[in-house]
């Protein structure tokens, strides 16, 4: 059964892009465009990971991957504004992948996959 993963951009062009290129590698996709609108989404529970964006409006990446903490989900962030102090705090928040916009669409392919595998 293909995995689905939550993107949380609120950049409709990221979105887009990222439901395109995963949904082309055979995963399902539910995209929001902020870290409230998934947290209020009908079942957080049913998502395999999430790829979320560092710098949004109202609630951070940061934020919602503190929310998520409870669920053990995996998580991706993404930021153009990427700084070693952003990247520490996301890693210590226990992000699987920190990407760097613009990023290599198969590192994260290769990611989700590990993830997936249990090797990440």
């Amino acid at each position: 059964m293909p995995a689905l993963i939550g993107i949380v951009d609120d950049d409709d062009d990221v979105r887009e892009a990222l439901e395109g290129m995963l949904e082309s590698h055979g995963y399902l996709t539910a995209s929001f465009k902020s870290a409230t609108d998934f947290l209020k989404s009908a079942d957080v529970s049913s998502f395999f990971c999430v790829i979320t964006d560092f710098q949004m409006p109202g609630l951070t990446g940061l934020d919602l991957i503190d929310a998520l903490r409870d669920f053990g989900m995996p998580t991706i962030m993404i930021t153009a504004f990427a700084t070693p102090v952003i990247e520490r705090q996301a890693r210590n928040a226990g992000v699987r992948l920190f990407l760097r916009k613009p990023f290599n669409p198969q590192q994260l392919v290769a990611a989700i996959k590990s993830i997936r595998n249990g090797m990440m």
